[in-house]
């Protein structure tokens, strides 16, 4: 691991930038623990002070992400949208599965699903078509170790099929919508992930080839992949 310190979104990172798919904070804990032993002692209080405000520093610009993809979400959900297809919602979950994870992902689209349904009367189609490829687009991508493609067939995958079949009973006993059956979605689904995955992977391979998404990974405190971009960005 090569020691360092680096600029991502304005905010200084100390410590230590681990291999492929290592986290930024698991990096600033590597550091923290490595401190203790290669400083003398009137130094340690001093470095572990400032890499846990690091850390804190990552979690507060983490939430601030979070609330503003939510946001986001929310006021540009109406483009494009007929029931049963919102494109907008699918680059909102790819984006932040890439830049997150899949449980931030996850988290993003229940807030946006639940907003919509409570202010903007949105029926349940607003959580059923949103937070099954939220997650797995999260997991496709970390299981692919970064690859952006396999993000966006998880999104088109968790939606596309498992939402769409998941939307029916939901909208056929519990919202009680005749003459549907299973794969009444399932096609509108499909067409808006489609759509909203061809969005997400224009935008987010422009910001990889620019060195920039990785340094929102790096910010948030999430996993990188892309080593060779990170370097040449930091040598920028």
């Amino acid at each position: 691991m090569a020691e360092g310190i680096y600029i991502a979104m304005g905010i200084r990172v100390f410590g230590v930038r681990g291999s492929k798919g290592t986290s930024t904070e698991q990096g600033i804990t590597v550091a923290l623990r490595n401190s203790m032993h290669s400083c003398p002692v009137t130094e340690i209080p001093e470095k572990q002070e400032d890499l846990k405000m690091e850390k804190q520093r990552m979690k507060t610009f983490r939430m601030v992400f979070l609330a503003m993809m939510v946001a986001i979400g929310v006021v540009i959900s109406p483009i494009l949208r007929i029931e049963g297809m919102c494109p907008t919602a699918h680059l909102i979950n790819i984006t932040c599965s890439v830049f997150m994870g899949p449980w931030y992902s996850l988290l993003c689209a229940c807030m946006i699903g639940v907003i919509r349904m409570m202010f903007m009367g949105i029926p349940p189609l607003a959580l059923t078509g949103a937070v099954f490829g939220a997650f797995i687009s999260g997991v496709f991508y970390r299981a692919s170790k970064g690859k952006i493609i396999c993000a966006v067939l998880g999104e088109i995958f968790g939606t596309g099929i498992i939402g769409s079949l998941v939307s029916y009973p939901v909208m056929a006993f519990l919202m009680g919508r005749e003459g549907l059956n299973a794969f009444y979605y399932t096609p509108m689904f499909l067409a808006a992930t489609t759509m909203g995955g061809c969005v997400a992977y224009i935008f987010l391979k422009a910001l990889s080839k620019a060195g920039l998404l990785v340094k929102f990974q790096a910010a948030l405190g999430s996993k990188t992949y892309e080593t060779k971009n990170f370097t040449t960005a930091k040598a920028n």
